[in-house]
């Protein structure tokens, strides 16, 4: 039996007016002071996320450990107006892992793909929206772009891990140690049979299911608020042909539905991030909401 595989990579950029201090404390639930724009971000009120940390190399100086300051020196480090100053790693869990086996699964990919290669990455697991899908715990992994030593950040970013190649050696190791923590722990699906989970496109796997749609920014808020878009409407079309084809017309209707809508929740997460920052700036330098 087949279980939930979901896994993003985004780049944090200032072309797009974002600060990786904002970002960093949104994901996290954090308060952070952001230096570079003379603003404090105060998400402490937050609900919804259990665990947060940051793992460093062994030889990390012992700032790459505090998030504030972390985030701060990224930002210090960047002196262009369109820098890339972080890679955002959005990875869904399977409903079947503990509250331990999902940290366990994280720890073991951050260490595999990102501090052993001299990375720093601020990791935060998030809970289930309360509005939408209980299974949806997710995590968000906010790493590096410049590798660290014990000076710092190196001199140049390895630009190589902006590659097509590099995506999907990322996607297929997610998966990978997803299927190791199954075999390891004898998780079952409704099958009796060792889950396993695959990276591939539907296509590339040769299957008849029909991928859904993205929603977008504007129409996942929409969804959200109970107001049925096209695209969200021609999503629920595919979404009960697939079922169809997997012989589960049995389910609660909206059952799949809800679970595609909440794996988009990230990408809300992302612009709610970048909105509370534009705001930050036009306060801070009296700037026009609308430019």
């Amino acid at each position: 039996m087949s279980a939930y595989f979901h896994f993003t990579v985004k780049v944090i950029s200032r072309s797009t007016g974002r600060s990786a201090v904002a970002c960093a404390a949104y994901r996290a639930g954090d308060k952070l002071h952001d230096r570079r724009y003379g603003a404090t971000h105060d998400y402490v009120p937050r609900r919804g996320i259990p665990e947060n940390g940051i793992v460093a190399p062994q030889h990390a100086p012992v700032w790459a450990r505090n998030r504030e300051e972390l985030w701060n020196r990224v930002e210090e480090r960047e002196k262009r107006k369109d820098s890339q100053l972080a890679r955002e790693f959005e990875v869904g869990f399977p409903q079947q892992l503990s509250a331990e086996q999902r940290r366990e699964l994280l720890s073991e990919f951050i260490e595999q793909e990102f501090t052993s290669k001299g990375l720093v990455a601020d990791w935060a697991i998030h809970a289930p929206n309360r509005k939408g899908d209980e299974r949806n715990y997710h995590a968000h992994v906010m790493t590096t772009m410049r590798v660290v030593s014990e000076e710092g950040f190196e001199a140049n970013k390895d630009r190589s891990l902006n590659s097509d190649d590099q995506l999907r050696h990322w996607r297929e190791a997610w998966a990978e140690r997803q299927n190791d923590m199954f075999a390891r722990y004898g998780i079952q699906g409704e099958d009796g049979k060792i889950l396993t989970v695959d990276h591939r496109s539907y296509e590339a796997q040769g299957s008849e299911q029909e991928p859904t749609h993205h929603l977008g920014v504007h129409a996942t808020s929409m969804e959200r608020r109970g107001i049925q878009t096209e695209i969200g409407d021609l999503n629920r079309e595919i979404t009960e042909r697939n079922r169809s084809r997997e012989g589960q017309a049995n389910l609660p209707a909206g059952t799949s539905t809800n679970r595609r809508l909440q794996q988009l929740e990230e990408e809300r997460e992302q612009w709610r991030c970048q909105m509370a920052q534009e705001q930050e700036r036009h306060k801070t330098f009296g700037l026009d909401p609308q430019l």
